[in-house]
Formats: C-alpha cells, sequence, structure tokens
C-alpha cells in the first residue's frame, strides 16, 4: 500500500521518471498533485492485479508522456490531468479483467495525443468527465484485440459529460485490420 498526500515535483532534463506505481498486487492512493517536466513518463502506473485511486491533479510537460497507465483497478473521483507536451496520451488501459471509473474529473491534452486509449477489451466509465484534445488530437482510440481483429475498448458514458476537440482532431477512432 502506497498513500501519497504531498506534491510530487520531477524535474526536467529527465526521461522515463514514473509518479507512482503499483504492481505485484499493490494498491495506490494518490491525493496530492503530481508535477512531472520530463518527456517519456507516467504519471500513475498501475499494473496487473494491481488497483489504484487518484483525486489530485497531475501535469505532464514533457513529450511522450501518459498521465495514467492502467492495467488493473482504477478510480478517480475528482481532479485534472493535464498534459502539454506532443504525442501523449491522457488515460491508457489495456484489460478486461479490471474496474475503471472516472467521476467528476477532467483529462485535457493541449497537443497532439490520445486522449482515452484503450485495447484488449478494457472498459472505461466515465461519469461527468471533460476530456479535451488539442489540435490534431484524438479523443478516444481503441486497438483491435489480437485475437478477433476486432476493435476492442470500450466505453460507458454516464450521465453529462463534454469534449473538446481542437482543430484537424478526431472524436473516436476505432481501428479493425
Amino acid at each position: 500500500f502506497a498513500e501519497n498526500k504531498a506534491e510530487l515535483n520531477v524535474g526536467e532534463n529527465l526521461k522515463k521518471t514514473t509518479g507512482l506505481m503499483a504492481v505485484n498486487g499493490g494498491y495506490l492512493s494518490n491525493s496530492g498533485n503530481i508535477n512531472i517536466k520530463s518527456a517519456e513518463s507516467n504519471g500513475l502506473v498501475i499494473m496487473d492485479n494491481s488497483s489504484g485511486y487518484n483525486s489530485a491533479d497531475i501535469k505532464m510537460e514533457g513529450d511522450s508522456s501518459l498521465g495514467i497507465y492502467n492495467l488493473g483497478d482504477f478510480t478517480m473521483d475528482s481532479g485534472e490531468i493535464t498534459l502539454t507536451g506532443k504525442q501523449s496520451v491522457g488515460f491508457y488501459s489495456s484489460t478486461a479483467l479490471g474496474t475503471t471509473n472516472i467521476k467528476d474529473s477532467k483529462i485535457d491534452l493541449q497537443s497532439s495525443g490520445v486522449n482515452l486509449f484503450l485495447t484488449n477489451n478494457a472498459l472505461v466509465n466515465l461519469e461527468n468527465v471533460s476530456l479535451g484534445v488539442g489540435s490534431g488530437g484524438l479523443l478516444a482510440y481503441t486497438y483491435p484485440n489480437k485475437t478477433t481483429k476486432v476493435s476492442s475498448g470500450h466505453i460507458n458514458i454516464i450521465g453529462s459529460s463534454e469534449a473538446r476537440i481542437g482543430s484537424d482532431g478526431t472524436a473516436f477512432y476505432l481501428r479493425g485490420n
């Protein structure tokens, strides 16, 4: 069990850093803001058979970064995930075994990239969520299952949610073969 209530700041000129990670059945709880200025980095990582909770803001400033990487169970019931770097991903999930609930929150990519990236039958429940992508970005992308070759991510929108899509952006991209 790891619990963070403090503000976490990771400086510039670094690569591949991670704010918090849950592995091997671990559980992480974050209520402290996370600010990461390094490229190719992750805010929160939840691996197989692990779980996580977030109620704070996560700000990622480096290119090719990822706000939340989830392969387990994840809940977010407040806070904002903001990514300013190019080719970043707001939220990634690749599992049908875990449960993901995001409500009363905001995920905003201010540049190009993918807001929600889902594969392998991942299901994300969104309730009263604001999603945004900048110019040339994708709001939601689902990748095909390796066996069936059918687009396999699932988004369940509950209540009123809103989306902002920049110029030349795409709302939903469901990829087949």
